[in-house]
C-alpha cells in the first residue's frame, strides 16, 4: 500500500501540509489502526508519520507511545533503527536523555539499518551526550560525523561550551554555508540562528546575540514549531538582561506553561532559570521557586549542564541551597561557565 497515494491517507496529509500536526497525528494513528491487518508494513509507516506530527506539536510522549507500537509490530525488521532514532528524539524531548542516548547507541553499535541511520543516529547523540555534560564523549561524535551540515553544527555547539569561541565561531560559519536558503532546512537555520545567539552572549555581544535570537524565533515560526520559539524567546530574554534592560516575563510565563502541560522537560528547565534572572531584577517573587524548579526537572533528566547552571544562578542570585558549590564545580567542570 503506498500512503501517498491512498485515498484514505488524504486527511492526514492535508493537515499535515497545513501544520496542524495534532490533527495529521491523530488522523495517522487511526490509519494505521484500519489497516494493519491487511498492510503491516504500511501501518507502520502510518505510525512513524503520526510520532513526527506529535513531536512537531510538541507532544513528545504521545510520539512515544506511537513509536512503540510500530517497533513492536517490526521488531528487528527492516525501518526498526529508524523508528530507534526517532524514539530517541521522542525521549530527549521529554527530558528522558539517558533512555535516549541509550537509543541512539543501540543503532550506532549494533550498525543496524544503513548509513543514514547511523548517521542520524551519532547526531541525536551526539546533542544528548553535550546536554549530559559528556564533553568528552560529545567530541568522539562529532569526529564520527560525516554529513558537513551536522558535523559543523554539532562542533559549533561542543566548542562553544568547551569555551573554543573562534573555533566555534568558524564551525558555525561553516553550517551555515552548508544549509544555506535550502527550504527543507528551515528548522536547521533556526538551530543554526539560536546558536549564532549563544555564541554571541558567550562573547560578549548582547546586541547581536539579540538579533540572532531573533531571527530565530522568527525561523521556528515559520516552520511551526512553538517549542523552539519559546526556546529563542528565552534567549532574546537573556540578551536583554545582558543589555541592562528589565524584560517582562508575560513570554516567558507562557512558555513554562506551555512546557510544563506537554511535558518538554528541557525547555521547562530552560524558561524557569531565564525568568528567575528576570524576576530577580525585577524584584519579584519566585525566583527561589523557579531555580528549585528547574534544578529538579534537570537532575531528574540528565541533564548536567541545565542543573550546573541552574544552581549556579542560585549561588549569583542569593538563593544558593546546600551542596550547590560542589555540584555546580562537577557539573560545569571543562566547560566555558567553570
Amino acid at each position: 500500500m503506498d500512503l501517498v497515494e491512498d485515498p484514505r491517507a488524504a486527511g492526514a496529509r492535508a493537515a499535515a501540509e497545513a501544520g496542524r500536526w495534532e490533527r495529521a497525528a491523530t488522523l495517522w494513528e487511526a490509519l494505521a489502526g484500519d489497516i494493519q491487518d491487511e498492510d503491516g508494513g504500511a501501518a507502520v509507516q502510518a505510525l512513524s508519520l503520526a510520532a513526527d506530527a506529535w513531536l512537531r506539536e510538541d507532544r513528545p510522549l504521545a510520539a512515544v507511545g506511537a513509536l512503540r507500537r510500530a517497533m513492536i509490530a517490526v521488531g528487528n525488521g527492516p525501518g526498526a533503527a529508524l523508528l530507534q532514532v526517532q524514539l530517541a528524539a521522542a525521549l530527549a524531548d521529554a527530558g528522558q536523555l539517558g533512555p535516549a542516548l541509550e537509543a541512539c547507541r543501540a543503532v550506532v553499535e549494533t550498525q543496524e539499518g544503513g548509513a543514514g541511520e547511523r548517521e542520524l543516529a551519532l547526531d541525536v547523540a551526539c546533542g544528548l551526550a553535550l546536554e549530559r555534560g559528556e564533553l568528552a564523549l560529545a567530541t568522539d561524535l562529532v569526529d564520527r560525523l560525516t554529513d558537513p551540515r551536522a558535523r559543523a553544527f554539532r562542533a559549533a555547539t561542543v566548542l562553544r561550551v568547551v569555551g573554543r569561541s573562534a573555533r566555534a565561531s568558524a564551525a558555525l560559519s561553516v553550517a551555515f554555508d552548508a544549509v544555506g536558503d535550502h527550504p527543507a532546512l528551515g528548522g536547521l537555520r533556526a538551530a543554526l540562528l539560536h546558536e549564532e545567539g549563544e555564541q554571541a552572549l558567550i562573547n560578549g555581544q548582547p546586541d547581536d546575540a539579540l538579533d540572532a535570537f531573533a531571527s530565530a524565533r522568527a525561523g521556528w515560526a515559520e516552520v511551526r514549531r512553538r517549542s523552539g520559539m519559546f526556546h529563542a524567546i528565552a534567549g532574546e530574554v537573556r540578551a536583554r538582561l545582558a543589555r541592562g534592560e528589565l524584560p517582562l516575563t508575560a513570554e516567558l510565563d507562557r512558555g513554562v506553561d506551555y512546557a510544563g502541560d506537554r511535558g518538554l522537560v528541557i525547555l521547562e528547565t530552560d524558561l524557569r532559570t531565564t525568568r528567575a534572572a528576570t524576576r530577580a531584577r525585577a524584584g519579584l517573587r519566585g525566583v527561589a521557586e523557579d531555580l528549585g524548579r528547574a534544578v529538579e526537572l534537570a537532575a531528574q533528566s540528565g541533564a548536567a549542564l541545565a542543573e550546573g547552571r541552574a544552581r549556579q544562578q542560585r549561588m549569583v542570585l542569593g538563593c544558593a541551597e546546600p551542596g550547590d558549590a560542589d555540584a555546580v564545580e562537577r557539573l560545569l567542570a571543562g566547560t566555558c561557565w567553570a
